[in-house]
């Protein structure tokens, strides 16, 4: 089994990937932006960057957590920005936060499972409102 320096180095290595662990330039990152605005899928986008398409999705939740902490950008902006779901962004923001100490473990469960009760009391709502509408085509 190789070791994660092998990898890595089998990962440089390969013309398609020679990007890889490299630091990102701001040109690059306006670049990667304008990318996922285009509607560019992830493969393309790594093969442009020579990244691999791991190291893109990484890379795009760095920018997205940064855009909300350090700029203090608002969470739909960024949404939009990155092609983000709110939910994908509150996981980046809780991951992120639990890797720097900030929140316990523990509490990101609770918070995972309160973001489930608000997906199913939507279905629920969904789900009243279909037989509303069903039971009003009936009755037109």
């Amino acid at each position: 089994m190789d070791s994660y320096s092998e990898i890595h180095a089998k990962i440089k290595a390969n013309p398609l990937t020679s990007n890889h662990g490299k630091r990102w330039s701001k040109d690059e990152e306006y670049m990667l932006v304008r990318e996922i605005n285009s509607n560019m899928s992830i493969v393309e986008i790594a093969q442009i960057h020579k990244r691999t398409e791991s190291g893109i999705n990484k890379h795009i939740e760095k920018m997205a957590y940064d855009d909300f902490k350090k700029n203090n950008e608002s969470i739909e902006n960024i949404c939009i920005r990155y092609k983000i779901s709110n939910i994908e962004f509150d996981k980046i923001i809780k991951t992120n936060e639990v890797k720097n100490g900030f929140i316990k473990k523990e509490n990101l469960q609770k918070s995972e499972n309160e973001i489930l009760i608000e997906i199913r009391n939507i279905l629920l709502q969904i789900e009243k409102n279909t037989r509303n509408i069903s039971r009003k085509i009936k009755n037109d």
